[in-house]
């Protein structure tokens, strides 16, 4: 199993880590990253390309990581009525 990784490039320095089998033939792609510790969401499109005897060809997928939830608490106390 080999991996490869592709910085998000918005800033954090966090990364996308591919995770594949071999160089050749069809292949099964895993795609992992950290969670994401901003608020905003990322989007990063990853381009793969080869050549078959003299035929190009690519396939791009495009990989979305949601931003952190932020959560909210309020409390409300009536003891001092």
């Amino acid at each position: 199993m080999a991996t490869m990784t592709l910085g998000w490039g918005d800033g954090t320095g966090e990364v996308i880590t591919l995770t594949y089998t071999d160089l050749s033939g069809n292949q099964t792609v895993g795609v992992s990253s950290p969670p994401q510790k901003l608020v905003s969401s990322r989007t990063r499109t990853i381009t793969f390309a080869t050549t078959v005897g003299n035929n190009p060809k690519t396939q791009a997928i495009t990989v979305n990581q949601s931003g952190r939830q932020r959560a909210f608490s309020s409390g409300f106390s009536s003891g001092f009525l």
